[in-house]
């Protein structure tokens, strides 16, 4: 990590959302007092650390939008001296982008396919590559009384009248949610009747949800920590394929050195531990 002057200081978070190839974009500043761990020092030079606290780089993010909360938790309180945007959307269009030469620094997919492929096209740099969580479905259910046990009769019995799930195709959220239903046997059903709703990510499936036009939207359980536990019924993990939660450096990215900052953090004892607490399962 870089190292900081005593004062306080300010990690300053961007954060845009990629939707329908435009982009909507928040600020946040997080005040960040943390002292550095010696074990992310190695990567710096000592000129390095005796000009970071006057030199602040900027560094942005290709992350997933399930995980936007969590890595903005992280970074609040494990912090750099180095400003984060954050480009958040579904995995497979912020692939894309990538692809077609979007100047980010790293990408936090929701999987490891798109992870894999980039590194294989060179996009990214294979010794960079890392999982860093696995992420958790959960059929969210705002207006189903009876808790998740009704939640998961309702889907087992097929009597449920609208189901989002994020796009499969560009959303590895989404490629869960169709293997749970396909599991639970009334996917063919329900597409053939028109009864799933698409979302560009697992950010608008939520909002499917929370509008009421679906009664049952299938999230990560990162998104539901402030929602009461009767309103969802979290899947088992055993008739989906686990969601290894993967990332790499964009190989031509001008500022490796922060982003191997911000990956070792992610990595650490408190990074697992804040994704523990953020409805993520750790990395064993």
């Amino acid at each position: 990590m870089i190292q900081r002057a005593k004062n306080s200081s300010y990690l300053s978070i961007v954060i845009l959302t990629l939707f329908g190839g435009l982009l909507l974009g928040a600020s946040l500043v997080v005040s960040t007092t943390q002292p550095p761990q010696p074990e992310l020092q190695e990567r710096l030079a000592p000129s390095d650390l005796s000009t970071a606290s006057v030199q602040r780089t900027k560094i942005t993010v290709a992350v997933a939008s399930n995980f936007t909360t969590a890595l903005q938790r992280i970074i609040g309180e494990l912090g750099g001296d180095f400003e984060v945007v954050m480009v958040s959307g579904a995995t497979g269009k912020l692939a894309s982008q990538i692809q077609n030469g979007a100047p980010f620094d790293l990408f936090l997919a929701a999987d490891e396919k798109h992870v894999e492929l980039l590194e294989t096209q060179g996009k990214l740099l294979r010794e960079s590559h890392f999982v860093y969580t696995t992420g958790r479905v959960a059929a969210w259910a705002p207006s189903i009384k009876g808790g998740p046990v009704e939640i998961e009769r309702r889907l087992k019995s097929g009597q449920v009248r609208y189901v989002a799930i994020a796009n499969p195709v560009t959303a590895p959220y989404g490629v869960a949610a169709q293997e749970i239903l396909k599991t639970l046997q009334i996917w063919n059903s329900l597409e053939s009747q028109k009864q799933v709703l698409r979302g560009e990510s697992v950010a608008q499936t939520f909002h499917f949800a929370r509008s009421g036009a679906a009664e049952i939207a299938f999230v990560s359980v990162a998104q539901l920590l402030n929602e009461p536990s009767s309103h969802y019924w979290e899947v088992p993990q055993n008739i989906y394929n686990p969601i290894r939660q993967a990332g790499a450096i964009v190989a031509t990215s001008a500022f490796q050195r922060e982003a191997y900052a911000l990956i070792d953090l992610l990595r650490s004892p408190r990074g697992q531990m804040i994704l523990g607490e953020s409805g993520y399962k750790s990395v064993e």
